[in-house]
């Protein structure tokens, strides 16, 4: 019985660090990357990635795709991510810190320019106390214009990318991605 005891509590031991490893580590380890790759300080900015750098943190681009992201934290409330892509094919993803994607945005869907508001999805406490509030949900579905994207994390990723066929196209491309903005709702979005 004593041998049974300690073998059980080992197996336990190892399944909960084995679940722990690979249901944290990975979105950890991606997010020290992207630290070390775009800096600490890079939260609610947008960001163009350099070629370098883009290829770092996403394999599957081209040395003449652009990729631009922003770092959203909604620890002090909704952040706003305004854009303004090239024309032609691109597409915004929205991901979670532990890298699940939330939303996926191409531009069959949005006409020249939009801005999505990322938000906490509420919990049930929320959910309940603003049904009884009529005036805030009424408030809700003033605002509610354009897209809202609700994420599980209070951390996440919202990434444009858009890939180019030749490196021609890189300059005016870029140029009118610069003109996007992410930040706070509450206070003026800055760029990056």
């Amino acid at each position: 019985m004593f041998r049974f005891y300690w073998f059980t509590l080992f197996l336990l031991t190892a399944i909960a660090s084995h679940a722990a490893y690979v249901l944290f580590v990975p979105g950890r380890t991606f997010d020290d990357k992207l630290v070390q790759t775009v800096g600490p300080d890079s939260s609610n900015r947008f960001l163009i990635l350099s070629s370098d750098q883009a290829q770092q943190l996403v394999p599957a681009s081209g040395p003449s795709d652009i990729v631009g992201l922003c770092r959203f934290d909604l620890s002090k409330g909704p952040v706003v991510l305004q854009t303004t892509p090239p024309k032609g094919f691109w597409t915004l993803s929205v991901y979670t810190e532990t890298g699940t994607q939330a939303y996926a945005l191409t531009q069959s869907q949005v006409g020249d320019s939009f801005a999505v508001e990322l938000t906490e999805n509420p919990d049930i406490i929320k959910k309940f106390l603003s049904a009884v509030d009529a005036t805030q949900a009424e408030q809700e579905a003033i605002s509610n214009e354009g897209w809202r994207i609700s994420v599980s994390d209070k951390k996440g990723l919202a990434v444009v990318w858009v890939p180019l066929a030749d490196h021609v196209f890189r300059t005016a491309a870029e140029a009118r991605l610069k003109t996007s903005r992410c930040g706070p709702k509450s206070a003026q979005v800055s760029g990056g």
